[in-house]
């Protein structure tokens, strides 16, 4: 690791991400759940995840570049290897550096959960760009801060969500764009922009999974970015729309737009049976 230092953004005090530190495989960095990275049902959201693996596989991309060098992710992809344990407490990501030169970079990580027993696979694509100076960063509150103004209870809360309307294909979300999801740029973190995108999802794939009794899990998310979003405490949208359902797969895409109403981030997700009766596709 190099001897550069990681300012503590918003959006990683929201989630409960540490900093990292060398192993031999990588940067490991570790996820210890806030209360606001679980969903209604009680297990922590997919999504989140995603803000673990764009954080650390991001330390490991820098961590290699030049000292003036930042980067802003491209695009995303997680593989996930099983359902998040219940019972995880602590969610550890080791991030490496594949491949830079001077204005692109590719990194790589594993999400380990309880017993090391691995849970997702990512990758990351960043652009180049000048390292933003750390002094204009947002202070946002962890849990233990002495404060009146409350911690969020859960992922709903946190990302101000309020669902506009659903139908079996169809589901349309407004966010709240507020600084406790921020990154250094001042801009939504890339992993609660995808956090919002599965929020959407997970309200979607229920409705258009029950036709056959069968259930689903979350199997895979792939992202990209092609506008920053502001983190300016301004409401802005994502819809999610089924691709395709069948008995085996299940896929849907989401798009979150930006204040003005343009993509901001595009994301699809993969569904898998988990049902003995799913038998085609």
């Amino acid at each position: 690791m190099s001897g550069r230092t990681f300012s503590e953004i918003p959006a990683r005090v929201s989630a409960g991400i540490g900093h990292p530190r060398s192993t031999d495989d990588g940067l490991a960095t570790e996820m210890v759940p806030a209360a606001a990275m679980y969903a209604d049902d009680g297990r922590i959201a997919p999504g989140a995840l995603c803000i673990l693996a764009d954080t650390a596989i991001g330390f490991a991309v820098v961590s290699g570049l030049p000292e003036e060098a930042g980067i802003v992710t491209s695009h995303l992809n997680i593989e996930f290897v099983r359902r998040v344990p219940s019972d995880a407490t602590l969610l550890r990501c080791t991030g490496r550096l594949a491949r830079a030169d001077a204005s692109y970079a590719l990194g790589s990580g594993t999400i380990l959960g309880p017993g090391d027993d691995e849970i997702a696979i990512a990758t990351i694509g960043c652009v180049v760009v000048p390292r933003p100076p750390a002094d204009g960063v947002t202070a946002v509150r962890g849990a233990g801060d002495d404060t009146t103004t409350p911690v969020p209870s859960s992922v709903d809360e946190l990302l101000g969500c309020r669902v506009v309307s659903l139908t079996a294909e169809r589901c349309e979300v407004s966010y709240t764009a507020s600084a406790a999801l921020s990154n250094l740029h001042s801009g939504v973190h890339g992993g609660m922009g995808v956090l919002m995108a599965e929020r959407a999802m997970d309200r979607l794939v229920p409705a258009s999974a029950t036709a056959d009794g069968g259930s689903k899990r979350l199997v895979a998310l792939r992202a990209v970015y092609p506008r920053r979003i502001a983190a300016d405490g301004d409401q802005i949208a994502c819809i999610a729309e089924t691709v395709h359902h069948g008995r085996r797969l299940t896929m849907v895409r989401a798009t979150l737009h930006d204040q003005d109403g343009r993509t901001a981030v595009s994301v699809e997700g993969t569904y898998a049976a988990t049902s003995a009766t799913a038998t085609s596709s």
